[in-house]
């Protein structure tokens, strides 16, 4: 689980990902908002259906649309507190099921919002909400 803070930080997370795991091809891995295309925090950087950074081009679409498909490794992004706050948890379950062999997901929240997710999820924060928080979901923190 990644933590990311704006567009920019996003697409680096997703950099990251596609370029420090040599065994994954970009054609392996897709790429799901917890939003609409429009709405989320890579549309600037999408087009025709993908996300188009530099050398890399990764097929873009929605957890909703991708719905009973599978890839070998699936990015999720635009969890954020009140996506998550708004049930958005059958959602987010939808997208991060879809993954064969690896999972990623990239919140977009910061440490107070993680603080009081957790909170009202009845989870005591620690020093470090985002590894906190990740651990709740049962993910390894990266940041």
């Amino acid at each position: 689980m990644y933590f990311a803070s704006d567009a920019e930080s996003t697409a680096q997370a997703i950099r990251d990902i596609a370029t420090n795991n040599p065994e994954i091809s970009e054609e392996d891995i897709r790429i799901l908002t917890c939003k609409t295309e429009s709405q989320s925090i890579l549309s600037p950087m999408c087009s025709d259906g993908c996300f188009v950074d530099n050398k890399i081009s990764i097929r873009f679409t929605t957890c909703r649309k991708f719905k009973g498909l599978e890839s070998d490794v699936i990015i999720v992004v635009d969890a954020n507190k009140e996506f998550l706050e708004g049930g958005g948890e059958k959602i987010l379950y939808v997208g991060t099921s879809r993954a064969r062999h690896k999972l990623y997901i990239i919140c977009d929240i910061s440490k107070e919002d993680s603080i009081d997710y957790l909170q009202s999820a009845g989870i005591k924060p620690s020093s470090n909400p985002y590894k906190k928080l990740a651990t709740s979901f049962n993910a390894k923190y990266t940041n």
